[in-house]
């Protein structure tokens, strides 16, 4: 990490410090200079007596819940999410402390005629205006769709702990390749990071060197198949062998070229002929980040009870579903299948890794409706 990223860290929480504890500082000052100490002690006694018994509930029921209710999905949810907001609601916190600050010093310039304690009404509204910002940011969070890989794989990784956790349940996914996200976190811009590729010691599969997401979930997805508990895990991917029907590889080469030689891409890209060419030679030349695509890919699908392999335009909607929770994946920006000439064709103008879009909803009817379609789809395809 650079030097300037540090400092700029340290002043960031350092002034991030100092709102916080201004609107408490000058509430104290209201408390102690109205009165003096001992009276205030006197005529408030019952209030601390209420506030002392209601931390002391507080933490027998968390301590009795942390006992006796260890495998509580609703329990973990809860202590997640809170986790969550902490860590992933910097904007909302550091947006709600800076407005609240503002209007507090607005309103203490504001002339007043009469008696007002603006101590204490000054500290309701540095908690009401925190309060405001994150029920938006929760209320964002929970109804707009998380855009971004990295984003999906946070809150997938954060439900398959819980899901581990529980007694068993449906784990189903529905994607062209179940490593999502390994290509994204694999290269950068400009420059394919070559050194980042390790091998995991108990598969050999290859994975990204460093605390990557994708990693995670691999780990996850491993850990469950592992346990014993879920029988029920299914998977329908691209047909991930070798040859003319190694979609899944054709996908990788195609998507590979698109986003390294996109001037090129949009030169050729009406001549078929002579983009199936420069996709295949460029593939000849930079073979290294696709191999890897392809064969964690097909290490990740061991997870699951035999996978069932579709051509392209077979493939359903995109979906996953652990337990009762459902995502639904929209993978815009993807090359698409031509089945006439049975290749993958770039997109026109899109040299950027996809950004995968998703809607995630806990829904136990929605979740079931989805794994009997599944179902459904696959002893269709399995009889064909």
């Amino acid at each position: 990490m650079k030097i300037f990223e540090i400092i700029g860290k340290i002043i960031l929480y350092l002034f991030t410090g100092i709102l916080f504890l201004f609107p408490i500082w000058l509430y104290l000052i209201g408390v102690f200079e109205c009165q003096s100490h001992i009276d205030f002690l006197k005529n408030n006694w019952l209030r601390f007596v209420i506030i002392v018994i209601c931390v002391i509930v507080i933490v027998l029921v968390f301590t009795l819940n942390s006992l006796h209710l260890k495998n509580s999905n609703q329990s973990n949810s809860f202590k997640d999410e809170i986790w969550y907001l902490l860590k992933n609601g910097k904007p909302a916190w550091m947006l709600g402390l800076a407005v609240s600050n503002i209007i507090i010093a607005l309103y203490f310039f504001i002339p007043s005629t009469s008696p007002v304690d603006r101590f204490g009404t000054s500290f309701t509204v540095f908690i009401g205006i925190i309060a405001i910002f994150l029920g938006i940011h929760i209320l964002y969070e929970k109804e707009a769709p998380i855009i971004g890989t990295i984003s999906l794989l946070e809150k997938l990784n954060k439900d398959l702990e819980r899901f581990l956790k529980s007694k068993g349940g449906n784990l189903y996914f529905v994607f062209p390749a179940l490593n999502l996200g390994f290509y994204t976190e694999a290269i950068d811009r400009d420059t394919v990071k070559e050194g980042i590729f390790g091998f995991d010691e108990e598969t050999g599969a290859p994975c990204l060197r460093g605390n990557f997401s994708i990693s995670k979930l691999e780990n996850n997805l491993r850990a469950i198949a592992k346990s014993g508990n879920f029988s029920n895990r299914k998977a329908i991917i691209y047909n991930d062998v070798e040859g003319d029907e190694g979609y899944l590889q054709k996908l990788y080469m195609t998507y590979h070229y698109m986003i390294f030689k996109k001037i090129d891409c949009q030169r050729i890209i009406e001549d078929r002929r002579a983009l199936e060419i420069a996709i295949n030679s460029y593939y000849d030349e930079n073979r290294n980040v696709v191999e890897k695509c392809v064969e964690s890919a097909k290490i990740i699908s061991t997870h699951f009870d035999n996978p069932v392999k579709v051509k392209p335009n077979a493939l359903i909607q995109p979906v996953i579903v652990i337990g009762d929770i459902v995502y639904v994946i929209a993978d815009y920006g993807m090359p698409y299948y031509d089945v006439t000439g049975k290749f993958f064709v770039p997109l026109k103008d899109e040299g950027q890794p996809v950004e995968l879009i998703c809607w995630r909803r806990t829904d136990k009817a929605l979740a079931n409706q989805i794994v009997n379609h599944i179902n459904n789809f696959i002893e269709t395809e399995r009889n064909t």
